[in-house]
């Protein structure tokens, strides 16, 4: 099954946006952040395919350090 094509670069603006919103709201641990990331950056604005999403969370959980904050920057580094 061929990948949605996703939106290329992202404003600095609109990245600084969602982050913020998400710092604010959200809650549950960097797992439960990092799902809320997937289902918003992939299911509503697609900035990222799935695969995108699945291959960053797959080499951040590989990485020590905290989770939902290696995948922030993992996805404003891609986009």
């Amino acid at each position: 099954m061929a990948a949605e094509p996703t939106i290329g670069r992202i404003p600095i603006r609109d990245l600084v946006r969602y982050y913020l919103r998400l710092g604010v709201l959200g809650f549950g641990g960097p797992v439960a952040l990092v799902g809320q990331m997937e289902r918003e950056l992939v299911g509503e604005k697609k900035w990222l395919t799935k695969e995108e999403m699945r291959e960053g969370i797959a080499v951040c959980q590989s990485l020590p350090g905290p989770l939902a904050i290696q995948v922030g920057i993992w996805i404003s580094y891609i986009r």
